[in-house]
């Protein structure tokens, strides 16, 4: 396609409607969270520098990559609907532009902004979702969980652990216990120890008190260390799952993630399938609304602006709602977790296929 005046004309205001609004969006949301947490803020010394470098700056792209397609959506409507009520729509139909030709910048700026919220969601959003919620866990939260208890995990087909208590801050532990079986004769080696701390440095394990016990027929053999430096294949975060944990992977690690959990049994994998599922979908929301967008506001209706954007919101909102629904039945397993993911986009697709066949 030949770039016209007409398409860097569309290209511009959508960018820069897109920009503003999710400007303003992001200064009212910062309006909002500071004067909540405030409080918090000064009750436990946070530095200034901080709150900006730390907290505010990775804020803002995890609320952009939140709400992006929700604003696509209301950008398009915007500045669609001026075009279309200042009779500009009906000058470049009338020098021979036609819809499908009209929909093209449109189509390519969405894709755009699909291709940066994939990256951003997938390699530039983790490491700051980290810092974010470190400084959270540090200045926000009041009584954040440091403890686990009872953990049982499947490290291999033959190899189980338990471990009876876990520090989530300090990465230390008491009285863990790993077990390789073979099914047909029973136990062939348990180790025990009663403290283990981990080393983010080396990636090291330091078990103190340390007795292996291995069986082999008849015979069994038994080995006493007072401190051992060792691999495990665990990390600490197989120890102690939390929510946000999934927010601070990039793609390569949650895949990674995913394979570990899988040989384990993992009763989430649900939830991090859908995640992973999830990181494809949500950017094709972006040319999915786009399309239905500019379906709805091309032509001048009664109402103007102000009914394009009820009806936008109302389905954008829409969207995100089943999208949520959908994927908590996906997480639950009701549903398969690629057809949790993805189903809100079919619905949509069908609804923006029929705006089409009625423009075109």
């Amino acid at each position: 396609m030949k770039i016209k005046k007409i398409d860097l004309y569309i290209a511009k205001k959508f960018i820069s409607t897109f920009l503003l609004t999710i400007t303003l969006l992001i200064f009212i949301i910062i309006a909002f969270d500071l004067s909540e947490k405030i409080d918090k803020f000064i009750d436990k010394d946070a530095p200034v520098s901080l709150i900006i470098t730390q907290y505010y700056l990775n804020f803002i792209p995890y609320f952009i990559n939140l709400f992006s397609a929700l604003f696509i959506f209301i950008s398009v409507i915007f500045f669609t609907s001026k075009l279309a009520n200042k009779s500009e729509i009906i000058a470049m139909y009338s020098v021979g532009i036609d819809f499908k030709r009209l929909l093209k910048p449109y189509l390519a700026v969405s894709f755009l902004l699909a291709i940066f919220s994939f990256f951003l969601q997938n390699f530039i959003l983790p490491p700051a979702n980290q810092k974010r919620i470190n400084f959270e866990n540090t200045y926000v939260k009041r009584n954040p969980q440091t403890k686990e208890v009872q953990i049982h995990l499947q490290l291999d087909k033959n190899t189980y652990l338990y471990l009876a208590n876990w520090d989530v801050k300090d990465y230390e532990g008491t009285f863990l216990s790993i077990d390789k079986i073979d099914y047909q004769t029973g136990v062939k080696q348990k180790m025990m120890s009663s403290f283990i701390k981990y080393d983010n440095n080396t990636n090291k394990w330091q078990l103190n008190d340390v007795v292996i016990r291995e069986i082999q027929d008849s015979t069994e053999r038994l080995q006493r260390y007072k401190t051992i430096d060792t691999l495990l294949p665990i990390t600490p975060n197989d120890l102690a799952y939390e929510t946000t944990l999934l927010e601070t992977m990039n793609f390569n690690e949650l895949n990674k993630y995913i394979k570990r959990q899988k040989q384990r049994g993992a009763e989430n994998i649900n939830e991090l399938l859908v995640e992973r599922q999830n990181r494809f979908a949500s950017p094709f929301a972006a040319i999915i609304l786009t399309i239905i967008a500019v379906a709805l506001s091309i032509n001048k209706r009664r109402g103007g602006l102000g009914l394009n954007l009820a009806i936008g919101l109302a389905l954008s909102f829409s969207y995100i709602l089943f999208q949520q629904i959908s994927v908590s039945y996906g997480v639950a397993g009701v549903i398969p977790t690629f057809v949790a993911a993805w189903l809100p986009n079919f619905i949509y697709i069908i609804i923006a296929g029929y705006l089409l066949y009625r423009e075109i």
